[in-house]
């Protein structure tokens, strides 16, 4: 057998897979650290400066009284030898207006790119209360393409240590081969992906427990391969990374269109959008394409996610989430680790918003379960020139498995994947929550894995 590289890994908030860094590991491990101590400090003064001062619960900016905009971004820095140097802007804007929450409407968008040239771009628009109707517009475009996909099989059948697993290979000398021969490499895949994700939501009721009627659409066009010329043929490198497990699995890739189309319901009690510490949030959803569709992939799913928020004190609160997508027929292994419902980048197991301190979509697979918990707890508010600052703490815990199929569900529930960890959250004047998870996984060997992102990963 062909062991994985052990490594210790940085992993990002984008949907490719975390990779070994060339950053010693006391620099790797003392970032959140440093982030955690210096936060404290600002935290613990007692200073009634300009610059930094206290404030007072009740000044959360939660409601406001006049309408206007308001602006936070941050600057994303990464670092990765598959990816090489990436620098980007995330920003978000907002429409505060009087007897909206949390807000009319949110303009995001982010712009990130790598010395290798992957590249993560979007804008999503959140749109409330439509002509004044019940209605709710949320929609999200962009571009994202990868060089450094980790793909080890579907399902059970994910297995990075054995080079067999997860390719059409009858016999297992092709994967022996390459696997020695590529190192790494061989467990990658490539390919880039313009989509489009766009849910209206209609309140059926008149209370702030609201019963909403979903109906959506997820247009995806896949291109195994990159558009770049790696190899100086003259001609795009529109194939797999040659001599890998995936290009055993599919040797011309996976090309086409992947469109969805989605309906359901959703019943959310939650006290607060951005920062909920009690209630619960539940959306069911039921999405298919096929050829009526423009889909190159024909398929039915079904998506429940449940979500609850318990205070346990005035500054403590417990969250959980329970996650369940099936989907049956045909779909490219990248989609087998999407979720639907109204999330636009959820998926697993893997990654930034579940299974943290896994690699990104390491255990893909048509029938997805999982379990999260989170225990919240807000320490004092403080103002810097003048913007309100809310730091959360929190401790979390992550559980998911996958399947290639319902009967096979209940021995993949005998082995969940199981990752856990800390992380600092900073909500930015109530709305923009930027976060920095630090996971680890004994799927991953324990190598720690840090996340920066928008918003709670739930």
């Amino acid at each position: 057998m062909i062991s994985p590289d052990k490594h210790y890994t940085f992993a990002s908030s984008e949907r490719g897979g975390a990779q070994p860094c060339f950053a010693p590991y006391w620099v790797r491990c003392a970032y959140p650290v440093v982030c955690a101590i210096v936060l404290t400090l600002i935290s613990a003064n007692e200073s009634k400066a300009k610059i930094l001062e206290w404030a007072d619960e009740a000044e959360r900016p939660n409601q406001v009284d006049e309408e206007k905009w308001t602006f936070a971004g941050v600057p994303r820095f990464t670092f990765t030898n598959d990816d090489g140097f990436g620098a980007g802007l995330r920003f978000n804007a907002y429409q505060l207006k009087p007897g909206y929450r949390p807000y009319k409407m949110m303009i995001a968008g982010q712009a990130w790119m790598s010395t290798k040239f992957v590249q993560h771009h979007y804008i999503q628009i959140d749109w409330l209360d439509i002509g004044s109707k019940p209605l709710r517009l949320t929609s999200t475009a962009g571009f994202f393409q990868t060089r450094s996909n980790i793909y080890c099989g579907v399902g059970e059948a994910s297995d990075c240590e054995s080079p067999s697993e997860g390719t059409n290979q009858s016999s297992n000398h092709d994967a022996e081969t390459f696997a020695a021969r590529q190192g790494r490499r061989y467990n990658l895949m490539r390919f880039y992906q313009p989509y489009w994700v766009s849910h209206l939501r209609y309140n059926l009721g008149k209370t702030e427990k609201k019963l909403e009627l979903i109906v959506g659409a997820r247009l995806n066009y896949y291109r195994s391969g990159t558009w770049l010329d790696p190899d100086k043929d003259g001609r795009s490198d529109h194939y797999p990374f040659p001599e890998t497990r995936y290009a055993l699995a599919f040797p011309n890739g996976e090309n086409g269109f992947f469109n969805q189309f989605e309906a359901g319901l959703s019943y959310d009690t939650r006290d607060d959008e951005p920062q909920p510490s009690r209630g619960m949030w539940l959306v069911t959803t039921l999405r298919s394409g096929g050829k009526w569709s423009g889909s190159n992939w024909s398929n039915v799913a079904l998506h429940t996610d449940l979500r609850f928020y318990m205070p346990l004190t005035k500054r403590l609160t417990l969250t959980s989430r329970t996650l369940a997508d099936f989907l049956f027929g045909t779909a490219p292994v990248n989609e087998l680790a999407n979720m639907g419902g109204l999330a636009t980048w959820h998926r697993g197991v893997g990654g930034v918003y579940w299974g943290r301190g896994i690699r990104a979509r390491r255990y893909p697979g048509p029938i997805k379960v999982g379990q999260q918990i989170e225990f919240r707890y807000r320490t004092r508010p403080f103002k810097i020139f003048g913007q309100f600052i809310d730091p959360i703490w929190v401790a979390f815990g992550d559980l998911g498995a996958s399947s290639t199929s319902i009967g096979k569900l209940g021995s993949a529930l005998g082995q969940m994947h199981m990752s856990y960890g800390v992380a600092l959250r900073l909500a930015l004047n109530h709305n923009f929550v930027f976060r920095m998870d630090l996971a680890f996984s004994p799927n991953e060997g324990f190598s720690p894995f840090f996340y920066n992102a928008p918003d709670h990963p739930y």
